[in-house]
């Protein structure tokens, strides 16, 4: 009688129980070609492996066997952020613990699963169209938006490396159909994107260079074929010419 076969994992995940990164910082360690499977290298995001089947090594050296969880239950006191960090500089749950015992992450929030990211801002959505959206819409008000169904496309698509038509099956069902008359996209090379950011870096700006690339790439791709990406605008000029070249 044979055993039905384990199912496959992230390797982010794996390299991650292994104690070697956080998943955002593995999904940099595979962008660089560092990690192989079975003797081949394992660059395209969202790569899956067995690891009890499957050779596994980062830099030509095998995975170190992967250390039991310890979880640690905590009582929240109000007004403590479940975070390591808040842009906000608003109190995180490290505070409550002494500084030898920091050394933990809360569970659920930096390695959380990339479709459940996705289902998290598709929710999110959904309640902004229904609270803010419509009822504005219905009013007879114009409504101008930083971020649609082409960032979940961007993201959690071309990002985090999910299937593109499935995430944009999702994103129309969350939006009941509501799509936008015109969609600008402001492009501006990472570089310079990240000497302009004046806050801390939240849980998606802090991530890999790599991965800010293939969202990149996305947003472009997407501008270029699907309508009603109508309009491009380089915006390393002052905000004031990209302003005006959005309006006219």
């Amino acid at each position: 009688m044979r055993r039905p076969p384990l199912p496959t994992i992230r390797l982010s995940k794996i390299l991650a129980q292994a104690g070697i990164a956080s998943r955002r910082a593995a999904e940099g360690l595979l962008a660089e070609g560092r990690v192989t499977v079975n003797g081949r290298v394992r660059l395209e995001p969202g790569a899956q492996a067995d690891p009890e089947q499957d050779r596994i090594t980062l830099d030509g050296r095998p995975l170190p066997g992967r250390a039991p969880l310890q979880y640690l239950l905590l009582h929240k006191l109000r007004g403590y952020v479940t975070t390591r960090n808040d842009p906000a500089g608003r109190p995180v749950v490290l505070d409550l613990l002494p500084p030898a015992a920091r050394i933990v992450y809360p569970v659920g929030r930096l390695d959380i699963d990339a479709e459940a990211e996705m289902y998290l801002f598709m929710a999110a959505r959904r309640q902004l169209i229904a609270e803010v959206i419509e009822p504005a819409l219905a009013g007879g008000t114009d409504v101008v938006t930083d971020r649609y169904a082409g960032s979940s496309l961007a993201y959690q698509g071309f990002g985090r490396g999910l299937d593109v038509d499935e995430v944009r099956t999702l994103s129309t069902w969350a939006a009941r159909g509501l799509e936008p008359d015109l969609i600008v996209l402001l492009d501006v090379p990472t570089d310079v994107a990240a000497h302009r950011r004046t806050s801390v870096d939240d849980r998606m700006e802090a991530e890999s260079p790599a991965f800010h690339a293939r969202v990149a790439d996305g947003y472009r791709a997407l501008a270029a074929t699907e309508p009603p990406w109508a309009r491009t605008i380089a915006s390393t000029s002052a905000t004031m010419l990209v302003s005006r070249s959005a309006c006219v």
